[in-house]
This record gives structure tokens, C-alpha cells and sequence, in this order.
């Protein structure tokens, strides 16, 4: 008698088929139900689980076409809607994927996941509104569902309302604490907020549950950073590095810190590794175009700042910077247009005003130059800078009170701010006092001992007492800083040019 097999039975395939599916063989899942479909083929439980495996397989239009056969099976109901319509969202037909999740409101205008998941879709199609109304309805409707926070926080981060997300964030974590990626989006949104010592803290946690998340270091050393630590910042941008050697956001990130420290070609190195790793980088372009401005090269600024305007032409840094360069080369009218731009794009950002100030101040119209400098101060009243350079325009136009008034402000707000003691030693030199004039001066060269104007003006101050030994010495430190001062000093001499 010859060998047969014996025939499985309907039930037999679908259970071959689970445990196929649950050991993440698709292949063989579908062809049991696909057998066991030729056994029944008005099963309609048959269709939905091969349905099933398809989507997970990501052949969403065979999965489509399964789902079809069971609602034309007239076995309808808000759940098959719902996994249609997730289907057809993964298979990016969003309106499809709505008119399933309104199918399923319709038959079931209790069922939460429609709702959610509508959400989402109206989410990718841009409506935001209605993503957040399906979010809220979701959350009315299953308040212990997690997921439904998390998106609505997303939703929330997405509109800008940071808060409102936060709080979402925070309930999510309530019910689940271990939910994927939450704590990383609240770290990201307290990053945005200035709460650096939250992100510290949030990043920690991530931390100790995975020692390996270069996400969680990259973003750390990003808040150590923030509140001037740069030493702890670099060692944890090293290990964010380690962990993800391919992230051209952390290499340019680190640039910034090296940049910080003075450690000019290391951050060099890091911003043309972070172009190499992602040659369309607008902001690692602009950055090193920062390196080369303080190089004074600026040519090769410019041509990094152009680079960062072409891949994004709304870049508002890209623009203040590369007026800045523009100024550095003496074209103030080219400057101003940048600085322009780069106000109209972010009206909000006291430097660029400073910066416009400064460009203002170069071409004699002080008027306009102090306007901006008092929308620096409105929008960062502790921006000590804006002050000084507010007190400087003060002092051009004589009054000398105000001005002080201005400098001394500066350094109350930053006591390390060497051009406030620099004008407020040209303020007392202006009535005389020539030993506070250079009390204040020695005060400015200990934070900034490479300003050849400070060693010129105490310099003028030591001859006004009548001590040239010391006059001579600070001006020939100033010649050895600037060579320009040569014309200057032979004014001084009597001599011709």
C-alpha cells in the first residue's frame, strides 16, 4: 500500500497558520489560510486573519482586497472599518483611510481606536484641528489609553502648545511610565522651554533604563551645554558619538561646544564631518561659517552662509550671520540687507537686532541704531550687551550721564562684560578721573586682554597723568594687537602720515 497524507481540516490550517504568524513566518501563515479559504471560502474569519498577515507583511493592497472580501461577506463592524482604515493609512491613502474610520463612528459612535486613529490620519493630511478633536474624543471615550495622550501630546508639541503637551506627556508616563519615547519627547520639549535641569534630570532616567541611548546623551550634553558647562557637555556628546558614530546633529552640536572652548580646529573638524555625513546640513554649514568669520576669513563665511541660505532660505541665523561677515568686509549696505532678512524671519531674537544696531551705528544714523538696541533690551531685558551698546551711542552724542547709566547696567548684568568697563574707563578719562579711567581699564583688559582699543586708551590715560614710560608700553601693545594703530600713535607724536 503506497504512502498518503492525510488532508488537514480547516481548523488544523488556521491553527498552523497562528503559529506560523506568531514565529514571523508570513510565507507559510498565508498559505495555510490561503488553504484553508479553498476549504471554506465563505469563511469570513479566514479573510480577516489573512488580511491581517498581509498588513503586518506590509502588502497593505493585499490586505486591502481581504478586507474588502470580508465586509462583502456582510460582516461590517467599527473594528474591521477601523483595521481597513489603518491599512489604508499605512498604505498612505489617508481620505480612504477616513471615509473607513467614519464608517466605523457610524456604526459604533462609542468605538475609541476609530476616533484615535482618525486622528492620525487627519494629522498626515494636515488638518490639524480635526486631529486634535478626534484626540479629545478618543481620551472622553477610553481615558486609561495611554497612546491616546501620547498623540494628542504630539498634536499639542506639533500646534506649538508646549504646556498642553507637556501635560499630556506627563499623564501618559502616569499610566504606563515605561511607554516608548514618551520621557524623550518631554526632554525635547523642556529643551525647548529652557528647563535644562528637568532635561538633566529626564535624560538620567532614560539613561539608567538604557546605558546604549545616544539620543539621551546627545541631549543632555546639549542642556549641560546650555547652562555653561561644557566640560560635562563634551564628555556626554563624546558618548552620543560613540554610541551613534553616523549623527551628524551631535557632531555639529559638539562643534559648538569645542567652539565654545576655543578649541577652533577640533569644532572645525566637527562641522565638516557633520557635512559629510549629511551634505544638505543648512545648520552645520552656517556653523562653521561662524569659525571661519572669527578666522576673519570672510570669504569663506560667506560662501558657508550662501551654502546654509540655498538649502534653506528661511535660515534666519544663516542670514544675521552672514551680515555679520558682510560687516566684518566693511559693506555695511550688504549687511543691513541681511539683517533685514533676518529680522523679518525671526522678529523675536534680540541679537539680531543688536547686530542691525551695530550696522546702524557704522553708517553715522544713531537714531535708528538706539531703536534697535531698545528692542533688544524689550525683548531680552538682560541682554547686558544691548546696553553697552546702547551707552556707546549715548556717549557719541554726548550725554555722558546716560550713557554711564547704560554701562553700569551692563555690568550689573554681566559682571564679566569687558567693553562696559572699556566705555566706562573712556567716561572717567571724558572728566578727567584718569585714575578711575584706568582702574576701569586694567578691569576690561583682565577679561579681554586682545582689545587693542583698551591698551590705547590707557595708554592716552597714563600720558594725561604725565607717565609715558607706561603710556608707550600700552601703546606699543596695542600696535602688536593692530597694526592699523601705527597712524594713530604717529598722531599722537606730531608726526606726519
Amino acid at each position: 500500500m503506497g504512502d498518503y497524507k492525510t488532508a488537514l481540516t480547516y481548523d488544523e490550517l488556521i491553527e498552523q497558520a497562528e503559529q506560523a504568524y506568531d514565529s514571523d513566518d508570513f510565507s507559510k501563515a498565508i498559505e495555510c489560510v490561503t488553504q484553508a479559504i479553498a476549504l471554506n471560502p465563505a469563511c469570513p474569519l479566514a479573510y480577516s486573519k489573512r488580511g491581517d498577515i498581509h498588513d503586518c507583511n506590509g502588502d497593505f493592497d493585499a490586505a486591502i482586497r481581504d478586507y474588502d472580501k470580508v465586509i462583502a461577506l456582510s460582516l461590517a463592524s467599527a473594528e474591521l472599518h477601523t483595521k481597513r482604515g489603518w491599512t489604508h493609512d499605512n498604505n498612505k491613502d489617508f481620505d480612504a483611510a477616513i471615509q473607513d474610520y467614519n464608517k466605523a463612528i457610524e456604526i459604533d459612535p462609542t468605538y475609541a481606536d476609530a476616533y484615535s486613529k482618525r486622528g492620525i490620519s487627519h494629522w498626515q493630511t494636515g488638518d490639524d484641528k480635526a486631529a486634535l478633536r478626534d484626540f479629545d474624543s478618543a481620551i472622553e471615550l477610553d481615558p486609561e489609553d495611554c497612546g491616546n495622550y501620547s498623540f494628542r501630546g504630539k498634536m499639542h508639541e506639533h500646534l506649538g502648545n508646549l504646556d498642553a503637551a507637556l501635560r499630556d506627556y506627563g499623564k501618559t508616563l502616569e499610566i504606563d511610565p515605561e511607554f516608548p519615547f514618551v520621557l524623550d519627547n518631554s526632554m525635547r520639549i523642556h529643551y525647548k522651554k529652557g528647563d535644562y535641569d528637568i532635561v538633566i534630570q529626564e535624560c538620567n532616567e532614560i539613561i539608567e533604563r538604557n546605558p546604549n541611548d545616544y539620543f539621551a546623551y546627545g541631549y543632555r550634553g546639549l542642556a549641560y551645554y546650555k547652562k555653561g558647562d561644557n566640560t560635562t557637555a563634551l564628555r556626554d556628546l563624546d558618548k552620543s558619538i560613540e554610541l551613534d558614530p553616523k549623527n551628524a546633529d551631535v557632531y555639529s552640536n559638539r562643534g559648538n561646544v569645542q567652539r565654545d572652548m576655543g578649541n577652533v580646529e577640533a569644532a572645525l573638524q566637527d562641522y565638516d564631518k557633520a557635512i559629510e555625513l549629511d551634505p544638505e546640513f543648512a545648520d552645520a554649514y552656517c556653523n562653521r561659517g561662524i569659525i571661519y568669520d572669527e578666522k576673519d576669513d570672510y570669504d569663506t563665511a560667506i560662501r558657508d552662509y550662501d551654502k546654509a541660505i540655498e538649502l534653506d532660505p528661511e535660515h534666519a541665523n544663516a542670514y544675521g550671520n552672514r551680515g555679520n561677515s558682510h560687516l566684518g568686509k566693511g559693506d555695511v549696505d550688504a549687511a543691513m540687507r541681511d539683517y533685514d532678512k533676518a529680522i523679518e524671519l525671526d522678529p523675536t531674537c534680540a541679537i539680531k537686532y543688536l547686530n542691525r544696531g551695530y550696522a546702524y551705528s557704522e553708517k553715522g544714523d544713531d537714531d535708528a541704531a538706539i531703536q534697535d538696541y531698545e528692542k533688544a533690551i524689550e525683548l531680552d531685558p538682560k541682554y547686558a550687551l544691548a546696553y553697552n551698546n546702547r551707552g556707546d551711542i549715548y556717549f557719541k552724542k554726548g550725554d555722558y550721564d546716560t550713557a554711564m547709566c547704560d554701562f553700569n547696567k551692563a555690568i550689573e548684568l554681566d559682571p564679566k562684560c569687558a567693553n562696559a568697563y572699556y566705555n566706562r574707563g573712556d567716561f572717567y578719562a571724558k572728566k578727567g578721573d584718569y585714575d578711575s579711567a584706568i582702574r576701569e581699564y586694567d578691569t576690561s583688559i583682565a577679561f579681554d586682554p586682545k582689545d587693542a582699543d583698551v591698551y590705547f586708551g590707557r595708554g592716552q590715560a597714563y600720558a594725561a597723568k604725565g607717565d609715558p614710560d607706561a603710556a608707550q608700553r600700552d601703546y606699543d601693545k596695542a600696535f602688536a594687537l593692530d597694526p592699523t594703530y601705527a597712524d594713530r600713535l604717529k598722531q599722537l607724536r606730531g608726526e606726519k602720515r
